[in-house]
């Protein structure tokens, strides 16, 4: 009644103003109202589940063999079941790529084992080797060179003795023959036998002398040498296989470990695989109203697609969601709020909700919490109602929330300019000149809205702008 008073006296204004040809004005006064926002919304399933086809591993699309119509369901029953027969052939090669390497790890776990024991002979062997070079060469430059120097020496010298015993026996020998009176075949025979000797002796002691040179210069340097060589080529070969084992066999424990490391891949694998079983048989969870098809915010996203999957031979694909079961009488109503009109929305308000259906009496709801972020420029509330009843879950409604009643001056929404960071008005002065008038906003009411700071009551307000 208020409004239509209001809607009457602008319109005469308006109609004075043309005849004089002043601006038109209201008159600003404060009066109660009782403001509200006016929302669009949805019925919203409350605790919905959604059944989908979520594998873990099996990527494939998969093909309805039998399905269960939408409506009532009991908690447990089959709600679709997909054909397997791709599946079960992936499952025996996953198991049969499984089996042959659990194989190829068994070998080759058995053939590192035997290999660290051959191994552990060689460095022994090549040790052994080293260690027996080394003392060989110890031995010949501290005993065996020593020794045989020595010996040459004492041979020498027994030599040297021998002849110069030899020697002299021939000179006792030559004066015995000449006192004697023996006859001279046997002087001859004698003398002659010792002469050889002699000759023989000095003739060895010939060969052992350069022998003996022989064996200083070139045997036994040379044998020195030799000594240090293999020394040292034993020795290196045993650090070239102490090396070249302990790299071979950080390879082949790292390829060991890669091979076990595919195997527990494999079995992962594998038990994924195996429980992706049990979505080839999808089962109601919960019992309740199952729609094809999943809900966000009392909005079916894709039940038409769903719908026309649901059928045999119909394919859907990892992460589709087939049903989604809700309680008919446990729905809430979904909203947004623009953020301009945030400040005026507070938990626990009261709200009248109409379904757009036709015939549906309203109802009374409270307006729940309020999300505090969002992504866009509305903000998401929810409404409990009064007395739910059943078959709205899905559909749409119209919203509006009583944010309070109070004391307020309004204007027409005509009679404000925005700049940006400052808002106008123009109020007729008393020479019935306008003045641009800086104002602070409230609530939109209707095609007007509410003034807190900067008209007061009283004030000529312009319903528009003054021509320039």
């Amino acid at each position: 009644m208020r409004r239509s008073m209001m809607v009457l006296a602008l319109a005469a204004l308006a109609a004075t103003a043309a005849a004089d040809d002043a601006p038109a004005t209201v008159t600003a006064k404060k009066d109660d109202f009782s403001f509200h926002l006016d929302l669009s919304g949805a019925f919203d399933a409350k605790d919905a589940v959604e059944v989908a086809y979520k594998p873990k591993v099996w990527g494939d699309e998969v093909e309805v063999e039998d399905f269960r119509a939408p409506g009532p369901v009991e908690a447990g029953v089959v709600l679709i079941r997909f054909k397997s027969e791709k599946y079960d052939e992936a499952m025996r090669a996953a198991e049969r790529d499984l089996g042959v390497a659990k194989a190829q790890l068994a070998a080759q776990t058995e053939d590192q084992a035997r290999q660290l024991v051959a191994t552990a002979a060689a460095l022994a062997k090549v040790e052994f080797d080293a260690k027996n070079a080394q003392q060989s060469l110890d031995q010949f430059t501290t005993i065996d060179r020593p020794l045989r120097l020595e010996e040459a020496d004492h041979n020498l010298l027994g030599t040297k003795s021998w002849i110069a015993d030899q020697t002299e026996e021939l000179k006792q020998l030559e004066k015995m023959y000449k006192a004697d009176d023996l006859t001279e075949e046997t002087e001859e025979i004698v003398l002659m036998r010792a002469r050889r000797d002699l000759d023989r002796s000095k003739r060895v002691l010939d060969f052992q002398t350069r022998r003996d040179k022989l064996m200083r210069e070139v045997d036994l340097p040379r044998e020195l040498e030799a000594l240090q060589l293999e020394a040292r080529r034993s020795a290196a070969e045993r650090d070239k296989a102490v090396a070249v084992t302990a790299l071979q066999q950080a390879a082949a424990k790292l390829d060991l470990e890669r091979t076990t490391a595919n195997v527990a891949k494999l079995e992962k694998d594998v038990a994924k695989l195996a429980a992706d079983r049990a979505m080839f048989e999808l089962k109601a969870p919960v019992a309740g109203f199952a729609v094809p098809g999943s809900m966000q915010r009392g909005r079916w996203l894709n039940a038409d697609d769903v719908r026309k999957s649901l059928k045999t031979g119909g394919k859907f694909r990892p992460n589709d969601v087939v049903f989604t079961i809700a309680d008919p009488r446990a729905w809430r109503v979904a909203t947004s709020v623009p953020e301009a009109s945030l400040a005026w929305i507070r938990a626990g308000q009261e709200a009248k909700v109409l379904a757009t259906q036709a015939g549906v009496k309203p109802w009374t709801a409270k307006v729940g919490p309020v999300n505090a972020f969002t992504s866009g420029s509305e903000y998401a509330i929810e409404l409990e109602p009064s007395e739910p009843s059943e078959g709205l879950i899905g559909m749409t409604c119209k919203i509006r929330i009583e944010t309070g009643r109070r004391a307020a001056i309004l204007v027409p929404q005509t009679s404000v300019a925005d700049e940006g960071f400052d808002k106008w008005v123009w109020v007729l002065g008393g020479d019935g000149k306008p003045t641009k008038r800086g104002v602070t906003l409230g609530q939109v009411y209707d095609d007007q809205i509410e003034v807190t700071s900067g008209v007061a009551e009283g004030d000529k307000v312009l319903v528009t702008a003054p021509k320039k």
